[in-house]
């Protein structure tokens, strides 16, 4: 049997105390405000003014907006789910080539 104290003195972890890597790792969403938005889709070589990105969460006649934003229950601010803003970009960037080609 492996003496788990002796493993933490040495500074060792076990696979049980480890977070799974790749892509079935399970990990808590990362949900962002207007700037952390902004700086995000920088990043990614995207850049958009703060009022392009209000524009986003802004409601249209429907009630519906154009990206997933959401009122923070905690704070009341407009939040995004950091994956739900990446996919959008994404899935119009597979949208626009697919219509390329037609």
């Amino acid at each position: 049997m492996i003496d788990k104290d002796r493993h933490e003195k040495e500074g060792r972890k076990f696979a049980s105390d480890r977070l799974p890597d790749g892509p079935t790792a399970k990990r808590s969403p990362q949900y962002l405000d207007f700037e952390e938005a902004r700086q995000l889709l920088a990043g990614m070589n995207v850049h958009l003014t703060r009022r392009q990105i209000k524009r986003s969460s802004d409601k249209d006649a429907t009630g519906k907006r154009k990206l997933p934003w959401f009122i923070d229950p905690i704070e009341g601010r407009l939040k995004i789910e950091r994956n739900a803003l990446l996919s959008a970009y994404f899935n119009r960037q597979v949208e626009a080539e697919r219509n390329c080609y037609k």
